[in-house]
């Protein structure tokens, strides 16, 4: 049903629509964002906010009882290498796409001041304290 996760080991007679192919699972090796490292500042960080709803910000605590490290990397033939050494060599190890959102959005930026000839006005937007951000992403990107 909408909404409902399920992890692909527990799917029952599980077929693609695209191609009639039963899934198969593969070892592979992941890098890894250590998530439990950086929760005492997040959880700092979730107390200051002013503006959120009471429900968002405990919601968002909430996933910090039991935050674990998150693999960073898809097994992939499209998007951007792991840019550390002994990953950048493998062609099919990418950046999983919401890691990488956020350093698109940068990216864009610089591009962006390059081709109106300003390279250097995208850092008034990024470097300001003041300028607000806003992320949005799907419920099975957040654990």
């Amino acid at each position: 049903a909408c909404g409902n996760e399920l992890d692909p080991d527990e799917l029952l007679n599980p077929v693609s629509k695209i191609n009639g192919e039963t899934p198969r699972f593969e070892e592979t090796e992941h890098f890894f964002l250590d998530l439990p490292a950086l929760a005492e500042a997040n959880l700092a960080w979730l107390k200051t906010r002013e503006g959120w709803r009471t429900n968002v910000i405990n919601f968002s605590i909430g996933l910090f009882k039991e935050v674990k490290p998150r693999a960073i990397t898809r097994d992939i033939d499209w998007g951007i290498p792991v840019p550390v050494k002994g990953w950048i060599d493998n062609p099919n190890k990418k950046l999983y796409v919401w890691f990488d959102a956020v350093i698109g959005y940068l990216s864009a930026s610089i591009e962006w001041a390059r081709r109106k000839g300003d390279p250097e006005a995208w850092r008034a937007w990024w470097n300001d304290p003041t300028t607000p951000g806003y992320y949005f992403m799907g419920k099975d990107n957040i654990t």
